[in-house]
């Protein structure tokens, strides 16, 4: 009878790849989250300082008022058929 040898941790060199994907995502990540640290633009388009100046907005009054609210449904008032019944003498 032969035993088959199953390997219960991974070898070596299978670790490596992980090892750099690993480091490699941490770094894509670390770049990301400092490229957003940068220095700001002042005043963009049409924002505070612009050259359109501040923009025109609308303005809603809300307020409460009462609703009925009703709901057709298709169907039947009146029964298919009838049953009838009388006693026997």
């Amino acid at each position: 009878m032969t035993s088959s040898r199953i390997p219960t941790q991974p070898s070596p060199g299978c670790r490596i790849p992980f090892h750099i994907l690993r480091t490699g995502s941490l770094g894509l990540i670390a770049a990301t989250l400092l490229a957003g640290c940068g220095p700001k633009q002042a005043g963009g388009p049409g924002g505070p300082g612009g050259p359109g100046g501040p923009m025109e907005v609308g303005v809603l009054t809300v307020a409460t008022a009462p609703v009925t609210l009703t709901q057709d449904l298709p169907g039947r008032t009146s029964a298919l058929r009838v049953a009838r019944g009388a006693g026997r003498a």
